[in-house]
């Protein structure tokens, strides 16, 4: 099996050719495809016949050409796609996420102020929703087979207020 180094040293390609070349020696199929597609398709030619035992002249188009170095690649050992599927999931676990925003995250974020007392309308207010949502949702935020972490509160009618109660 022929390394990277080695067939970089090769005279005859040219300097795109080997900067593809050691790309797809470190970092596997995904990105090979895409730095072959920056090739001319001679440089492509090059690139088959120093590496094929059957020579060719020229291929039907670019993608053709694409498709048959990067096979070849592959078969020689040269590109490896485990690599890149590692690549490209280690690319999707790195990005961080963004807290996601729930009625009962905004709900739960108003309660976790110093302020342990809430009218309806400002917690309407709060959160955008409408009466009907709100109420239900501090229904929700009490019950415990609804959810994990219990927001208990105590509504006075008379006031229209949420009051959080203390644990104890």
């Amino acid at each position: 099996m022929a390394t990277a180094k080695k067939i970089s040293k090769k005279k005859n390609l040219s300097g795109k050719a080997r900067k593809a070349l050691k790309t797809t020696a470190k970092k596997g199929d995904a990105k090979v495809t895409k730095s072959l597609e920056e090739l001319s398709t001679q440089e492509l030619v090059d690139l088959f016949n120093k590496h094929s035992d059957k020579k060719v002249k020229r291929f039907k188009d670019k993608a053709t050409a694409v498709r048959r170095v990067t096979k070849l690649l592959k078969d020689k050992g040269i590109a490896t796609p485990k690599k890149a599927a590692k690549a490209t999931k280690s690319a999707k676990t790195k990005a961080p996420k963004e807290p996601r925003v729930t009625k009962t995250s905004k709900i739960r974020e108003l309660f976790a102020g110093k302020k342990k007392s809430h009218t309806l309308q400002e917690i309407m207010d709060y959160c955008g929703h409408d009466r009907h949502n709100t109420q239900s949702m501090m229904a929700i935020l009490k019950n415990p087979n609804r959810t994990k972490d219990l927001l208990v509160t105590e509504y006075d009618r008379a006031t229209k207020t949420y009051t959080l109660v203390d644990d104890q």
